[in-house]
Parts: structure tokens; sequence; C-alpha cells
């Protein structure tokens, strides 16, 4: 991400825009985003957090996948 939060993500060596991403992928970044800025906003506070369908463009595989990071993040409340 750059300073103007535009993502780009690198493959074969190349740069590319996010408009190469799938949905999946751009639910993924947009969730990693919002945890990101919660993080920074609450420094010695642990808020709660309310998803209402984050997952919802991911398939069948990637979606346990999500499941597993969502839980061991949450071993740190």
């Amino acid at each position: 991400m750059d300073k103007n939060y535009k993502i780009s993500f690198e493959r074969n060596g190349k740069y590319r825009k996010e408009h190469h991403l799938s949905s999946g992928n751009k639910s993924v970044c947009a969730l990693c985003f919002r945890l990101a800025l919660i993080e920074n906003m609450y420094k010695d506070e642990k808020p709660f957090i309310i998803m209402d369908d984050p997952f919802v463009s991911l398939d069948e595989n990637h979606i346990q996948k999500a499941i597993d990071v969502i839980k061991e993040l949450s071993k740190d409340i």
C-alpha cells in the first residue's frame, strides 16, 4: 500500500494494481486494512469488532484459511 492507500502486489517480478485481484482477495485486503487501523487507533485497549460477512467472496478452501487466521488473531485478546 502506498501513501495514498493504493494497493499493489508483486507477481512474477512486476507490480500490479489491485483491479487484478479477485473479489475474495480484495475482501481480505480490506479486512487487513481495517484491522491495521484498529491496531493503530487502540494502543492499550482491546475493542470488540463486528464483522458483517467479510468473507462472503471467498470459496470454501479460502474461507477456512481466513477463519483459522481470525482464530489465531483472537488468541491475543
